[in-house]
């Protein structure tokens, strides 16, 4: 995701300036062979070009529409995650205790085990949260870097919490909810990452702009002349953006400049988790800065 406009436009105009670049050239031979070469022919009216300008503008509107509200609702449901995540890591550090299930004063006690395993719930919840991103964006087995969580998966479990009556059988419930939350949200999420808007869509939406783009000189050459060098190129730029745009956002968990910096919101929750165990500040992660003005 981009964070800053420092650099933006070195960011920007390779992704969304392709369709000004080609217009330009276009406009460049049009020109000429209107204006220099007397070539009247390359000239065509500019009716067709204000009812099918109308009807684009609408058709790249409701893309755009539908594809940043993917986009938000990505970023609302990855936010429920991270939100199940505190949630999780805070009941399992405050419902745990020894002798859980026994009845009369509380023991507040923090024994060895105890600890232990408070710890290991919370780390658990720290590997489910890093082995998403990677899901989400299509990386293989192969690809992802699953190795590195074998640190935050001992073999601790909820059940063996309440085996060894750390966690009283009325809290099991209370826990197994919020595992079942989290489940929920990254099935929700899955559903965006693997669901994309038709194909067929936004290959229609292309080829109508494309052609359009390209046929912008012939239409503005009779009054424009050379000027036309730079108006066809700057409305170009518009029209292109507009549906480059659509097909940036409409892939939310993408490792590229418009995606969700899942990797960022990810450490940061981590930090604070290994904050509540108690950690040293110098045994804990680097937050994910920007590079670039980008954070991923």
């Amino acid at each position: 995701m981009i964070v800053s406009e420092k650099g933006l436009w070195k960011k920007v105009l390779p992704v969304y300036g392709q369709s000004a670049g080609w217009v330009l050239g276009v406009s460049a031979l049009v020109s000429y062979g209107f204006v220099e070469r007397g070539w009247k022919w390359l000239a065509i009216p500019t009716t067709p070009f204000t009812l099918v300008g109308t009807g684009l503008s609408i058709l790249l509107v409701f893309r755009n529409n539908e594809s940043y509200a993917r986009y938000w609702e990505a970023r609302t449901l990855w936010g429920q995650v991270l939100a199940n995540c505190r949630s999780f890591a805070r009941l399992a550090l405050t419902l745990t205790r020894s002798n859980a299930s026994k009845s009369g004063p509380r023991d507040d006690a923090i024994s060895p085990e105890l600890e232990h395993t408070r710890r290991d719930l919370v780390l658990r919840t720290i590997a489910f949260l890093h082995s998403l991103p990677p899901t989400l964006r299509g990386d293989s087995a192969a690809e992802a870097d699953f190795d590195s969580l074998a640190k935050f998966l001992p073999p601790e479990r909820v059940a063996d919490a309440w085996r060894r009556d750390f966690l009283h059988p009325q809290h099991v419930p209370i826990l197994d909810e919020h595992l079942s939350a989290l489940t929920l949200s990254f099935g929700s999420c899955e559903k965006i990452a693997r669901t994309p808007i038709p194909p067929a869509y936004g290959l229609l939406a292309r080829g109508i702009v494309w052609v359009f783009m390209t046929l912008l000189p012939f239409g503005f050459v009779s009054e424009l002349g050379w000027k036309t060098v730079f108006l066809a190129p700057l409305v170009a730029f518009l029209f292109g953006a507009l549906q480059r745009f659509g097909e940036e956002v409409e892939h939310p968990f993408e490792l590229k400049h418009d995606g969700l910096p899942l990797d960022s919101l990810s450490s940061a929750l981590e930090i604070e988790l290994r904050q509540r165990l108690g950690e040293p500040e110098h045994e804990l992660p680097e937050p994910v800065e920007a590079r670039d003005g980008v954070v991923f």
